[in-house]
């Protein structure tokens, strides 16, 4: 087994509008991807970290067009977890049809930086990580 450690630069056709939002802020450091589900046709379920305000991040959910759906648990200093629910967007295809193959996985979490990237782990067991990295 192998694996990879990606930091992916968004543009700003790419990148996520909740995640440019927090580029913006001051009060929402950061979103943690700690779990995916990507098994419906056309609707995600995600969970998140998010180091912030959860009043803040309301608001940059409910701007975002694909968000459908949202709720929120508390943690600790600052920290939530947030459960949500959006449409696929189309600009996520590109990357998501890279590395959704058989033979290759992202391990989570996936961390998305005020910067604009994100990082992600990515493990393979037969050579399937390198054709994933010329699609993108």
């Amino acid at each position: 087994m192998k694996y990879v450690r990606l930091r992916v630069a968004f543009s700003e056709e790419t990148i996520n509008p909740v995640h440019e939002a927090i580029c913006d802020s001051e009060t929402v450091e950061r979103d943690v991807l700690l779990h995916e589900d990507r098994s419906g046709p056309d609707r995600d379920t995600l969970l998140y970290r998010v180091d912030g305000e959860p009043e803040a991040f309301d608001g940059m959910l409910r701007a975002a067009p694909s968000v459908l759906e949202w709720a929120f648990t508390p943690a600790e200093n600052g920290t939530f977890y947030a459960f949500v629910e959006q449409e696929t967007p189309d600009r996520d295809a590109e990357i998501l049809d890279a590395i959704s193959r058989t033979g290759i996985m992202a391990v989570p979490p996936i961390e998305f930086d005020s910067d604009g990237s994100a990082t992600v782990t990515l493990v393979e067991a037969a050579g399937a990580i390198r054709p994933a990295l010329e699609e993108l």
